[in-house]
């Protein structure tokens, strides 16, 4: 158990440079290439529904401590997820949104590393701020939530994100959103030293009180 795993991460860090890029190119778009919307008056309705999906980062909040003590990972996966919208204006929205993603959880010091697959739901309310003209705007979008791995791996804790994007109108109903997350978990336990959770082996203590994470994303949304 104590020999050292040498495993090849996925190669998640790609995803960020192709996100920049892509906002690059929708930032610089002709505005001419489709009909100026520069206010929420432009769409069908101030509620926009959309769908979406994306690369997440992965995250190290665990130490377990049992037989031998070892760092614990939540391993890149990708994920997916639903958001609702209301404009407030032409700059303010609201948004509540959730996804999942399915992440291996894997011991560092161990062979094997993999321990067991956790689902994580994260869901979040946000304020969104646009800037720009034309059909493509710019936005910073920051809120809190809860993420959570089930009442057996350590439940729900409170999460702060903070995000920048672009969202291209294709018309006064559809429009493509590309998105880059960052997100600070706490980990939410009620006395400090307690661990967040037990199995069989031993237990899970958080490594940190807070511990960060990030995804990228890309999506569709209709307005109504």
């Amino acid at each position: 158990m104590r020999s050292r795993l040498l495993a090849t991460r996925p190669a998640g860090g790609r995803a960020i440079p192709c996100l920049v890029a892509a906002l690059a190119l929708l930032l610089l778009a002709p505005a001419g290439a489709a009909t100026a919307q520069s206010s929420s008056s432009d769409t069908a309705g101030p509620w926009r529904a959309g769908v979406f999906g994306g690369w997440y980062s992965g995250a190290h909040p665990y130490v377990f401590r049992g037989d031998f003590s070892s760092d614990v990972n939540l391993e890149p996966s990708g994920f997916f997820g639903l958001r609702l919208g209301y404009d407030l204006g032409p700059v303010w929205r609201l948004e509540w949104s959730w996804w999942q993603a399915r992440s291996e959880e894997t011991i560092t010091n161990a062979t094997p590393a993999k321990i067991r697959d956790v689902r994580l739901d994260t869901y979040l309310f946000n304020a969104l701020a646009r800037f720009g003209r034309g059909p493509v705007r710019g936005f910073v979008t920051f809120g809190l939530g809860g993420a959570s791995t089930g009442s057996s791996f350590g439940g729900v804790n409170l999460t702060a994100n903070l995000g920048l994007g672009a969202e291209l109108s294709l018309d006064r109903h559809l429009a493509i959103r590309l998105e880059g997350d960052f997100y600070d978990t706490y980990g939410n336990i009620g006395k400090a030293g307690e661990p967040a959770f037990c199995d069989a082996a031993g237990c899970y203590y958080y490594k940190h009180a807070w511990y960060p994470s990030g995804s990228v994303s890309a999506g569709v949304s209709y307005a109504f």
